[in-house]
């Protein structure tokens, strides 16, 4: 068999990358997406991967079917993101992770996770209530062809980054890639994704909130990769999306650029799109916006026990908060995962992001939003048995807004532990 010397997938590697992110922190590194709750909205996150089992050369049910019980307790100490009547809670949560994969080691994946969730607040009882996901994925490999597909559906409440107030959101992702390869030297690339997020308004007693306007967002990107050297490899992308908002203006984007790989030493990898967008709004009155977008993913074996993940993007976005306006999103992420022993980890990450507003009509103001949104968080992870772990984590976050009402800051402590059956 031929022996392909371009065998990096460059059309998963910056979600990966930030899929590593999450993984070393405890809420969800999604700055990039447009649509970022804040953790405090996620149930809980278990202190061991609830996807799919290591491979076991077995068929038995055991093998076919994993669970994965998280229960915890969570201090925060403003669960509505308010920046005037700040309202602090401790929040029970229950979730039970239940995987079916296939056991056998072969060149077709697939998985089937079930999340269900139950939240208690201490002092908010009006806000208890149940959180569940689902997710799906599958992945085929060829000789010369390789797919993967994913699917998720994700219903939660709870506070969110864009808005004080408790929200209602039901989000729904889907993706497929296909790579393949011409020669050993060249590969082509798609990737298609959508995202719809339909969400309810505030229903908490402290805080009025502002519902968020219902979107989807669609995207297909191509891309052409040339191994220029054994650690380059380099090509032209081109990409075309469109962002659907209730009672707004439509989003239709195209985008042309250049993406490029590069391998060293077999412990880093840098993975970059950089290129020209071009953003056509739907609407009376509406104009056309020009802007410069790219997105750099980064990891680096420091050590066999260390690991660094960065991550750099500026991109244009429909706004989370505002049907008949859009933001410019320029933010990093650095994350750092230390296994100290086979029975204690140690992870740490600091996130931030500038959103700039602008109208999608002509000569219209934009909402005053502008903000630049930072968190950190420090954690750790001790497995006191194979399948019994205890994990803690520390968050501080600060929304900085020119709109003195959406400016807020909170700190979130996660104690809990998770055992898997």
């Amino acid at each position: 068999m031929q022996k392909y010397t371009l065998n990096h997938k460059t059309s998963s590697i910056v979600p990966s990358i930030m899929k590593y992110l999450a993984a070393v922190i405890l809420v969800p590194q999604a700055f990039a997406a447009g649509l970022v709750e804040d953790p405090s909205a996620v149930p809980l996150v278990p202190t061991e991967s609830a996807e799919a089992p290591e491979f076991q050369q077995s068929s038995s049910s055991g093998d076919w079917i994993t669970a994965l019980a998280t229960t915890g307790v969570t201090y925060n100490s403003n669960i509505l993101n308010d920046a005037f009547n700040e309202e602090s809670d401790l929040i029970y949560i229950a979730s039970l992770a239940m995987t079916l994969s296939d056991p056998e080691i072969s060149r077709t994946d697939w998985s089937l996770i079930y999340t269900p969730a139950y939240r208690f607040y201490q002092d908010n009882s009006q806000l208890d209530g149940f959180d569940q996901s689902i997710e799906a994925r599958f992945t085929k490999e060829l000789p010369k062809t390789t797919f993967d597909t994913a699917a998720s559906y994700k219903q939660s409440s709870g506070s969110n980054r864009f808005t004080n107030g408790f929200v209602d959101s039901d989000i729904y992702n889907f993706t497929a890639e296909v790579s393949h390869y011409l020669t050993g030297k060249t590969r082509l690339d798609a990737l298609y994704s959508m995202t719809d997020s339909s969400y309810g308004g505030a229903v908490s007693t402290p805080g009025s909130g502002t519902t968020l306007p219902d979107t989807n967002t669609q995207s297909l990107r191509l891309a052409a990769f040339h191994s220029l050297t054994g650690k380059l490899n380099l090509g032209p992308y081109a990409s075309y999306g469109t962002s659907s908002v209730t009672d707004g203006n439509d989003h239709s984007t195209y985008e042309l650029g250049l993406a490029t790989e590069y391998f060293a030493t077999g412990k880093t990898s840098i993975h970059t799109f950089a290129g020209y967008e071009l953003r056509e709004f739907s609407g009376a009155n509406a104009g056309d916006r020009e802007s410069f977008a790219m997105s750099l993913g980064a990891k680096y074996d420091f050590s066999a026990k260390t690991v660094f993940a960065l991550d750099l993007y500026r991109r244009s976005l429909a706004s989370p908060s505002s049907s008949r306006d859009g933001y410019d999103a320029t933010g990093a992420s650095l994350g750092c995962k230390y296994q100290m022993t086979e029975k204690v980890g140690f992870y740490s990450s600091v996130s931030y992001e500038l959103a700039e507003y602008y109208s999608t009509i002509n000569g219209a103001p934009s909402i005053t939003q502008d903000a630049a949104y930072f968190v950190y968080q420090i954690g750790s992870d001790y497995k006191i048995r194979e399948n019994l772990t205890l994990g803690g984590s520390l968050q501080y976050a600060e929304n900085d807004s020119k709109a003195a009402a959406d400016s807020y800051d909170n700190i979130i402590a996660i104690l809990q532990a998770s055992y898997k059956f």
